[in-house]
């Protein structure tokens, strides 16, 4: 069996699955009096499968590509990667909130901006790539090694979803597209990690990749004919859960007739 073919048979059973988990705490958000748990759960999972099977492959692909290209650097890349954005991003917020409360003259803060910005994210490139050198030169336990890639890819994606919330949020806008940011936010990530933890595991599953596309059918369909049938709870999605009310309006679901 091809590795192709490997990687279908674990999209067709993972993307189901991922899809479920995603969807859990959007379907808590959406259940109400007139939607409930269930019927919310499996619509937003529905809605979800596409993105999250675009999002699986994705991942998988690269997983595979980074592994064969450089199979003992994935992991210490992804340490320095994430250790230069919990390094670099706070000391750059810093750097704009003083620049902004001291600098009348635009330009020249823009300007000052820029430049330090360079050397800072420059710098720390440099310190987080030593020190994971240094780090990884005294551990040689892949399990250690694995659990800091994730904890510190963890904290910089949470740190990374915190900023750029807390920018949007402080543009002024209107009320209604202002509080759709944090929800999307938040699941955009949680579809992201989930995808992501699916896509890190090799089902090996070739051998029943017929269930994993009836589960994929079923939930997907399932989910669409929920939301087709039911305008409140289009309504619903589209209003609490914009991550998925993009897919519902781009397939005409939106609730809006």
């Amino acid at each position: 069996m091809s590795r192709s073919v490997l990687i279908s048979s674990d999209v067709l059973v993972s993307t189901p699955i991922a899809a479920l988990v995603a969807s859990a705490p959007v379907a808590l958000r959406l259940m109400s009096d007139h939607v409930g748990l269930f019927e919310a759960w499996f619509a937003v999972a529905g809605l979800l499968c596409p993105l999250l099977a675009i999002t699986v492959v994705a991942v998988r692909v690269a997983r595979r590509a980074l592994a064969t290209l450089a199979p003992s650097a994935s992991v210490p890349l992804l340490v320095a990667t994430a250790s230069w954005c919990l390094l670099a991003l706070p000391m750059t917020a810093l750097l704009g909130t003083t620049l902004k409360a001291n600098t009348h003259h635009r330009a020249l803060g823009g300007a000052t901006y820029a430049a330090t910005v360079l050397f800072i994210c420059l710098g720390c490139a440099l310190v987080a790539w030593r020190a994971t050198a240094l780090t990884f030169s005294r551990l040689q336990q892949p399990s250690i090694r694995t659990a800091i890639a994730l904890a510190l890819g963890a904290a910089a994606l949470v740190l990374l979803l915190a900023a750029v919330a807390g920018g949007a949020l402080a543009v002024p806008s209107e009320a209604g597209v202002n509080a759709r940011i944090p929800s999307l936010l938040v699941d955009g990530a949680v579809a992201f990690v989930v995808a992501a933890a699916v896509s890190l595991v090799d089902l090996r599953v070739k051998r029943s990749w017929w269930l994993g596309a009836a589960a994929l059918a079923l939930v997907s369909s399932g989910g669409l004919m929920l939301v087709a049938r039911s305008p409140s709870l289009a309504r619903s999605i589209a209003e609490e859960a914009p991550l998925a009310g993009a897919v519902s309006g781009a397939l005409g679901l939106s609730g809006d007739r």
